[in-house]
């Protein structure tokens, strides 16, 4: 083997080196990336997917039981203005209150 082939073996030998060693961090990388970037970020989303749906559920069930408190109140009082005007009064007191007692700070 002459010098110029020792030269271009040793050459050769320094960039697989090389090329190993960074294909070796590339790995590394993506492997913390995946572990402790992406894996949150997508449990974070199913978290916060659960939350919205949970959320949309518990707001047309809120609005469902509260149609079906009025009607039962439009029964009850037997006249449909009298359950609005009842409802009315019952929020705008509830409205009032808070600022007729509010705490003096």
């Amino acid at each position: 083997m002459t010098e110029e082939e020792k030269g271009k073996d040793l050459t050769s030998q320094i960039f697989e080196l090389i090329e190993t060693a960074l294909r070796f961090i590339n790995q590394q990388t993506r492997n913390m990336v995946e572990k402790n970037v992406v894996a949150p970020i997508k449990s974070a989303g199913m978290i916060l997917a659960r939350t919205i749906i949970t959320a949309v559920i518990l707001a047309m069930a809120s609005i469902f039981i509260t149609v079906g408190l009025f009607l039962l109140l439009v029964k009850l009082v037997g006249s449909t203005w009298l359950a609005f005007l009842l409802v009315g009064v019952v929020l705008l007191v509830g409205a009032i209150f808070p600022a007729i007692f509010k705490k003096n700070k």
